[in-house]
């Protein structure tokens, strides 16, 4: 007797579902409100502040080296962005092998602005 009840009731409730699933939609208010059209204003009034510059000098503690160009002319431009921004010194991750080597020949003419680490080859895994 408990289980034609209980699937009596589970029948009926898929039945409800069913019903409320297959109304048809009416157009309203989701058909004009569109995400791309959103644009909100915020009510709150508070101070904000570009820091373009760090107050201290500073630590860029992760970067890796950018692939690609003369390592040279791409050392250079890092320095120069440095220099902008506020940054003493930055920990440079230079890969391993042959790849460390010509990053350590660029970016080591500068050691007191990079720090050159090497990376574990993990290939044999």
């Amino acid at each position: 007797m408990k289980t034609i009840l209980l699937t009596i009731l589970c029948f009926s409730v898929v039945l409800l579902s069913q019903a409320q699933q297959s109304k048809e939609r009416s157009p309203g208010l989701q058909d004009s409100l569109l995400l791309k059209d959103y644009k909100p204003q915020s009510i709150f009034n508070t101070p904000q502040t570009a820091v373009l510059k760090a107050k201290y000098p500073a630590v860029d503690m992760h970067m890796h080296v950018p692939r690609g160009g003369n390592l040279d002319s791409i050392a250079i431009l890092i320095l120069k962005n440095m220099d902008e921004a506020g940054i003493q010194k930055t920990i440079l991750f230079c890969g391993t092998g042959k790849s460390f080597d010509k990053n350590a020949a660029a970016f080591g003419k500068y050691p007191e602005r990079f720090e050159l680490w090497c990376g574990l080859d993990l290939s044999g895994f």
